[in-house]
């Protein structure tokens, strides 16, 4: 069949008009006949293949039946989840736990002093924390979360120590904290300025206080972040500071509650970006890169005798802040990572592992230098690394 297509006469091939369907069509008539002969039984179905036949295996016969452990339900008050090695001579007796005085009854938290029954005779000092009502029944913190993943810190000499944990008979779980007898790190610092019109009353610190507060907080921060935990606010006030000279890290919490603990300290007295990052202070968020930040002021405390890095009046804007000065008296010990903490894009800061390392180099550096010159150093060699307490 010919047809013409854009005046050009062009031959068509038409099904219809072959004699022979092409092999790609089906036979509409065959098919039905076969649809029949399945309907009727009649075709043999032995002609088409069927799959092998495979018998299953017999069971093993005699074997002893596995014995699975289920652990009581009100065992632990709940956290039967936990690995024994963490619950094991952890969990203290109501009649050995004595509650003497409340110290603060807060938000988030409700603390005490107490006692706890050493041996028949002896009773130890110890500080015992729970959630505070409001935020337990709102459900605002995950206070049975944050007792298993404190109870399975290792220990550390730069976070207070955990005695253990006691469940009363209305079920409220309490953290027995270590009682220290010690002073917070703001005191130390702030009386090597000294007020408006008096003189220091304390020396200002050595190279190696120096060291020993800034490694000890940044060896505490990095362990805390490694356990999924954040320190919202957190300042000098928030270090103790032992007589043997070791800071020690409190009031922290879990990564997930971080928010909900920066709204309530904001809610709580002014903050500014002395104490909290932008993100927090704007858009309420807090991450690791939060804690970088706070953990970078602390730092400058330190170096400046407790002088703050920035003015209160300091507005935030999408712009990085202007960093202040280092100061004189530490000009050795250098390290502009620090300065990067204060970055106002989060992502653009360090890890608080990197600026742990970043100062590792410096004091490396100094030492070798001391040590190449013949100069003396004092109680601690200038720098003790801490080693094998983190993940």
């Amino acid at each position: 069949m010919r047809k013409e297509v854009l005046g050009e006469s062009v031959e068509i091939l038409s099904f219809t008009d072959s004699k022979e369907k092409p092999s790609l069509l089906v036979d509409r008539q065959r098919l039905s006949s076969v649809k029949s002969e399945r309907k009727s039984g009649s075709i043999n179905t032995s002609e088409f293949p069927c799959p092998p036949t495979l018998d299953l295996p017999d069971v093993p016969q005699g074997l002893d039946q596995p014995t699975y452990y289920t652990p009581p339900k009100d065992v632990y008050g709940g956290y039967t989840k936990m690995k024994d090695n963490i619950l094991q001579g952890r969990m203290f007796n109501e009649k050995d736990i004595c509650l003497v005085c409340k110290i603060k009854m807060g938000k988030m938290y409700n603390r005490w002093m107490g006692s706890v029954a050493v041996t028949d005779k002896t009773n130890k000092c110890v500080v015992l924390t729970t959630a505070a009502d409001v935020a337990s029944e709102s459900n605002s913190i995950h206070w049975d979360n944050f007792v298993e993943r404190v109870l399975e810190l290792p220990d550390n000499e730069n976070i207070n120590h955990v005695e253990g944990f006691y469940i009363d008979d209305a079920k409220v779980t309490y953290l027995v904290y270590e009682h220290l007898i010690c002073e917070t790190l703001d005191v130390r610092v702030n009386a090597c300025r000294g007020g408006d019109d008096s003189a220091p009353t304390r020396q200002p610190l050595s190279d190696s206080e120096v060291m020993r507060y800034l490694f000890g907080i940044l060896e505490g921060v990095q362990l805390l972040q490694s356990y999924g935990f954040l320190h919202p606010g957190l300042t000098t006030k928030k270090v103790l500071l032992t007589k043997q000279g070791t800071c020690k890290l409190y009031d922290f919490c879990l990564s997930e509650d971080a928010a909900y603990r920066m709204i309530v300290q904001k809610s709580e007295k002014k903050c500014t970006l002395n104490q909290f990052a932008p993100e927090a202070l704007s858009k309420n968020e807090y991450t690791q890169a939060s804690d970088v930040w706070s953990t970078a002021n602390v730092i400058w405390e330190i170096l400046s005798s407790g002088a703050p890095p920035f003015s209160d009046e300091v507005e935030i804007s999408e712009d990085d802040v202007t960093v202040p000065e280092w100061p004189d008296t530490y000009q050795e010990i250098r390290n502009n990572r620090l300065f990067e903490c204060w970055r106002t894009v989060s992502s653009r800061r360090p890890t608080i592992s990197l600026l742990k390392m970043s100062f590792e180099k410096v004091f490396e550096s100094v030492q070798e230098q001391r040590n190449f010159y013949g100069h003396p150093t004092d109680t601690l060699d200038l720098y003790v690394p801490m080693k094998g307490t983190t993940l």
